[in-house]
């Protein structure tokens, strides 16, 4: 969808901006930051032939950016890879084609943090994640497909997420996190995820 490939590159274009000018752009209360997370996430989808929805696992990558505005409070906004997931198949004089639904997100965080000890921060976040879900296929031919998978799916949904936060220095620390979005394409997506923050 080009919605969410004009947030991908406004992200990017954010990010680079944040690291040009961090400091100057926001008060000396607020500490900008930017990173990533890889994990494993959960979810059901509902498969051709199947009745009811089948467990699947898939991937997932995160690209964040935020602020924390003093000790306990901050804003953050993600770009998530959600992965791949099957769409079915459709067939015409052409042959059979296999699809899947290729599925992004975008989420908008309030975020709280408690200092545990020296280095360890416990964190939670609440808001609202919009995701797309766009058909696709890696089989040449064409392929009339009259059931909606010739059309992207998109929706918004509520994210809660809770992690911890090891400090590994004065920028930098390394992040653990599970997130649960309460319902993407069919089912609710369960996330846990570990990467790196860069504080500026």
């Amino acid at each position: 969808m080009s919605v969410i490939r004009s947030h991908g590159s406004s992200l990017f274009i954010l990010l680079c901006s944040l690291s040009l000018g961090a400091q100057e752009a926001f008060p000396s209360s607020a500490r900008l930051y930017v990173g990533f997370t890889v994990g494993s996430q959960h979810t059901e989808v509902a498969r051709t032939g199947q009745a009811g929805l089948t467990p699947l696992d898939r991937g997932t990558l995160g690209l964040l950016t935020g602020a924390t505005f003093g000790p306990t409070w901050g804003a953050e906004l993600g770009f998530h890879f959600l992965g791949r997931y099957p769409a079915g198949s459709s067939t015409d004089a052409y042959g059979t084609i296999d699809w899947e639904r290729e599925v992004h997100g975008l989420s908008f965080t309030g975020t709280a943090r408690v200092q545990l000890g020296r280095r360890v921060a416990l964190y939670g976040q609440a808001g609202l994640m919009f995701w797309s879900a766009e058909p696709r296929s890696h089989q040449n031919g064409w392929a009339s497909v009259t059931d909606g998978r010739d059309r992207g799916r998109s929706g918004g949904t509520p994210l809660l997420a809770t992690g911890l936060d090891f400090s590994l220095g004065q920028s930098w620390d390394l992040r653990l996190e599970a997130s649960v979005a309460d319902r993407i394409l069919e089912a609710r997506m369960t996330r846990c995820a570990a990467g790196f923050i860069y504080r500026f």
